[in-house]
């Protein structure tokens, strides 16, 4: 028997004879340009098939499907098959998202990325609900929007950047869900299965596409990890019409997101729960940025005047008191030795606080590229367990070069 609930301190119930299988659609998610009937069966000819269409979990509330769903607009579809004596099945969904004639023969030489979040209207700060499309090459070494897609996935959707906030070529962070809303790592674009990415989008500061991803693979030539990028095409249709091409935002660079993961940057992975040593002195990414209390913190030394250390993975709220002053106290430490008298000896000095290899090439890298926000702002360091402070990875290069 399955259980269908927990019950923690009180006897289970007596639970279910089986779990039902999933709702299957007669159509995979896809962009459509016609309407068409959407059939939901089951192999269970007993089950009740409930359906949402307003984003919601279904529930035995839910409308019952009982003939074929006509689907004429952007539509996302959420399913759950229910019996007596039956656990539920999974959540399962499908999505359709209506092409305008006006963008059905584009095709482009590189992937074709469509982002859809219902009716939202533009990404803030928080992340909408939102689903996402990958359009990849053909045979031809072209891809098209209505051909089958090679990604279809819910996404968490907001808006990032600082000074890029603002411009009218939005800059996306997207997260890949499950139909729980919790993240779900995807493999795509020839990319190690993650959750997390950026959208950046060139265009005020650099319109040549290429200074962010250019330095990246030097740093990747120099043997350390930096985030890997891949060229896309965006469509984004915030306004819930149909994607027509007055929803096309241009060239866009993917970028895998700065995060602990032996795909990314291969560091401990630190938990709340690790308060001693070795355990609480690593893994720490920190950046060089912008921040208050809420989420970074100030050395005691306090230079330059002003800068703040923001705490980015494990972030503020993951942190236990004594791993934020672990990592306070390794800052300390260094700049103490840094600006002391005996700042050049090899035992006393700053050396043995760092990587000293890294902090030369990461210095050489803002050299070349004449980078104005060099180790002020998106500036990333990060402290492996029992480890020095190493630099890296590096990160936002689009003023660099000549460019503001």
């Amino acid at each position: 028997h399955f259980l269908r609930n927990s019950t923690p301190g009180v006897s289970n119930d007596l639970g279910a004879e089986a779990i039902l299988d999933q709702v299957a659609y007669s159509l995979p998610s896809q962009m459509i340009s016609d309407p068409f009937a959407l059939t939901l069966s089951h192999t269970d000819e007993s089950a009740r098939i409930h359906y949402t269409t307003d984003g919601s979990i279904p529930t035995e509330s839910s409308l019952i499907y009982v003939q074929p769903i006509t689907i004429d607009a952007t539509t996302q579809v959420r399913s759950r098959a229910f019996a007596k004596d039956r656990v539920a099945s999974a959540v399962t969904s499908v999505t359709y998202v209506l092409i305008d004639d006006d963008a059905q023969d584009f095709s482009s030489d590189m992937p074709i990325l469509v982002l859809e979040n219902f009716d939202q209207g533009p990404p803030e700060r928080t992340y909408q609900n939102a689903f996402v499309t990958l359009h990849e090459l053909g045979e031809d070494g072209r891809s098209r929007l209505l051909e089958t897609p090679s990604v279809t996935r819910m996404i968490g959707m907001r808006l990032r950047g600082a000074s890029t906030s603002a411009v009218e070529k939005t800059n996306y962070r997207i997260e890949f869900r499950d139909e729980f809303g919790d993240d779900q790592n995807v493999r795509w674009l020839d990319l190690p299965s993650e959750s997390d990415f950026s959208l950046w989008s060139p265009w005020i500061w650099d319109r040549t596409m290429l200074r962010s991803a250019f330095i990246f693979e030097l740093g990747r030539q120099l043997d350390y990890y930096q985030p890997r990028t891949r060229f896309v095409e965006v469509f984004a249709d915030t306004d819930g019409d149909g994607v027509s091409m007055s929803d096309y935002m241009g060239i866009y660079v993917v970028m895998e997101t700065i995060k602990v993961d032996e795909d990314r940057l291969d560091i401990a992975s630190l938990r709340r729960s690790d308060l001693s040593a070795p355990e609480i002195t690593g893994g720490y990414i920190i950046e060089n940025g912008r921040g208050d209390d809420s989420d970074s913190f100030k050395s005691a030394i306090g230079y330059p005047p002003g800068q703040r250390y923001v705490y980015d993975d494990p972030g503020l709220e993951n942190l236990a008191p004594q791993q934020q002053a672990y990592i306070g106290q390794v800052v300390d430490e260094f700049e103490s030795a840094l600006f002391s008298e005996q700042f050049a000896d090899p035992e006393t000095g700053y050396a043995p606080h760092i990587d000293l290899n890294s902090f030369l090439d990461h210095h050489w890298m803002r050299l070349l590229s004449n980078d104005p926000d060099g180790l002020i702002v998106s500036t990333y360091w990060h402290v492996d367990r029992e480890g020095p402070i190493t630099m890296g990875p590096m990160w936002d290069f689009d003023r660099t070069m000549g460019n503001d």
